[in-house]
């Protein structure tokens, strides 16, 4: 961890101290960092305790990559997207994923069908995460 993302993680566990638990949960998973200090829903305090008390972890050599399409480094609006295309047969998975040895909020898809995670971005670890419904304003 360099100085910057130091000083970020720091403040930002002193301001959401409910995100320790989670720090401590992927690193015993494994990598060194937690990318943790984005504003974003996967940082908010219910999604955080939901995400502990329901959150799986799948190895990511299960993972079928598909990048035709796809934008890099917008898997929340490709996970979306998929799921839009595909209704009954994909669902969006929202949580953290491991990159190197780096934890970074994430969204991928689970093919239902194949029993299998679809990623959009590029390859990753691991996922710990947990399956998410198309909000109203996601759905159009």
């Amino acid at each position: 961890m360099n100085a910057i993302q130091r000083e970020k993680f720091d403040a930002t566990l002193l301001t959401k101290p409910f995100l320790q638990e989670l720090v401590t949960r992927l690193l015993v998973i494994g990598g060194d960092l937690v990318v943790c200090w984005n504003e974003d829903e996967c940082t908010t305090e219910g999604f955080v305790l939901t995400l502990l008390g329901v959150g799986r972890v799948t190895n990511g050599k299960t993972a079928r990559l598909r990048f035709k399409g796809m934008e890099p480094c917008h898997c929340h609006e490709n996970a979306i997207r998929l799921m839009r295309k595909h209704p009954g047969r994909y669902q969006r998975e929202l949580g953290y994923a491991l990159s190197g040895g780096t934890w970074v909020p994430h969204s991928w898809v689970w093919d239902i069908k194949e029993s299998s995670i679809v990623e959009t971005t590029c390859e990753r670890k691991a996922y710990f995460g947990m399956t998410m419904r198309l909000s109203r304003s996601e759905k159009s």
